[in-house]
């Protein structure tokens, strides 16, 4: 039994650095999602609507942080440098016996992304811990259209997931559809704090962290911050909590085999242009 769930563990954490380190998986039939964690939905507010409770009080005779807040639903273009810090522990447990593996994954990238023409660029460096194994990935994506880059030279791929994933999931787009819930000026910085509804983040969480296809996942704790200087986005944080559940049979006398991956998602991204266009053209295939 040790040596079987043992494998299992392997199994599933090569399966994950391998799909994470290419390109988004397949979409996947899935059971229905549980959402544990109330959050509130809905589209960004107007500085007007912002709710006023503060954690940190602005100086006297400074302006109200929420009079000053521009929002970004005006942001056309954006290019920006980030680093994703994904971690994962996975169990197995049949019958008595357990095992357990974990797995963390280290994504730096370069994006450019144009709301205008739905247009974007991705190159990105892929690093699996502790193996160290590395991948540099560069995709473009032009409405729901995605190109990867490969040994051969550009493919086109036909799934449309992966480009819907990347549009719905980036935190400036989660920052369009969140909700404001607070504005905060720490340091002489604006800083907008979003609800994010799970149902923004699970197609995300679903690429990187469902150990099965129609395994349940539970998403926890997101936090999605946008920083502002001189009324521009000049930074973003998103961070989330991700709990997978599966049950698969053995095919054996021992019965099935019991998975739960425990993961988190941290991302820091700085923008680097604003409004700025730059042309985004599909590859020749």
């Amino acid at each position: 039994m040790k040596k079987q769930a043992a494998a299992a563990i392997i199994l599933i954490l090569a399966v994950y650095a391998a799909g994470c380190l290419g390109t988004v998986p397949e979409k996947s039939t899935v059971a229905p999602e549980q959402q544990p964690d109330s959050t509130t939905t809905g589209g960004p507010k107007s500085p007007q609507e912002i709710p006023t409770g503060r954690t940190q009080t602005v100086p006297q005779g400074e302006q109200a942080a929420e009079k000053r807040f521009p929002g970004i639903e005006w942001v056309r273009q954006v290019s920006y440098e980030g680093n994703v810090t994904i971690h994962m522990r996975v169990t197995v447990e049949q019958g008595n016996t357990s095992q357990e593996g974990k797995v963390s994954l280290l994504i730096l990238e370069h994006v450019y992304l144009d709301f205008a023409s739905w247009s974007a660029s991705v190159n990105s460096t892929t690093v699996s811990l502790p193996d160290g194994a590395e991948v540099d990935t560069s995709r473009i994506i032009v409405n729901n259209v995605t190109y990867l880059m490969t040994p051969e030279g550009w493919i086109k791929v036909e799934d449309p997931l992966p480009a819907e994933v990347f549009w719905k999931t980036n935190i400036i787009s989660l920052a369009k559809e969140g909700r404001v819930s607070r504005v905060e000026l720490r340091n002489g910085t604006l800083v907008a704090v979003y609800d994010i509804s799970p149902d923004l983040v699970k197609d995300l969480a679903r690429a990187y962290f469902e150990v099965t296809p129609g395994a349940e996942l539970i998403i926890r704790n997101i936090r999605l911050e946008i920083y502002f200087r001189n009324g521009a986005p000049v930074k973003g944080t998103l961070s989330f909590e991700v709990t997978s559940k599966a049950e698969v049979d053995s095919n054996t006398p021992l019965g099935k085999l019991s998975i739960l991956q425990k993961g988190n998602w941290t991302q820091t991204v700085e923008i680097t242009s604003i409004n700025e266009k730059s042309p985004v053209k599909p590859p020749s295939t």
